[in-house]
């Protein structure tokens, strides 16, 4: 189950760097529905705030090992800003228990918490900024 939920993780995140390639760069919208496990969520690619700007959410490249990951968990979570409660156990996070899945969860609250500039995704080359929602269930990620 858990290499199952590792594939699909990194097939968003290919999904999403390819329609930002193809889609989202040249404004268009374009809804996609992406099969999680026993629900599924549908997704807008493309998404806007309430100032007009495309959402964004920051997320672990599919690369990094978990020594990485590891490290940017720890990183994020040290700040008082950002709450990992939510992939502690029990955490609506928490499932999948994998370390790409809780590092661009924490990640993204940090990116969230410190301003969403691109310098607040960087974590030493390991960070990737997406337009598209990765969340999913249960598990919401903030814009």
């Amino acid at each position: 189950m858990a290499k199952q939920s590792v594939a699909a993780f990194l097939c968003l995140v290919f999904a999403s760097m390819l329609l930002c390639l193809t889609t989202v760069c040249t404004g268009a919208v374009v809804a996609d529905e992406i099969e999680r496990g026993p629900t599924r969520r549908s997704l807008l690619v493309d998404s806007h705030t309430e100032t007009g700007s495309p959402a964004t959410w920051c997320i672990a490249k599919p690369s990094t090992d978990q020594n990485k990951l590891q490290s940017n968990i720890d990183e994020c979570c040290k700040h008082p800003q950002v709450d990992c409660s939510v992939i502690n156990p029990g955490g609506r996070c928490y499932d999948p228990q994998n370390y790409p899945s809780h590092a661009s969860m924490a990640m993204n609250l940090y990116y969230k918490a410190f301003g969403k500039n691109p310098w607040n995704c960087d974590f030493g080359g390991s960070g990737l900024i997406i337009t598209q929602d990765p969340s999913w269930d249960n598990c919401i990620y903030a814009a």
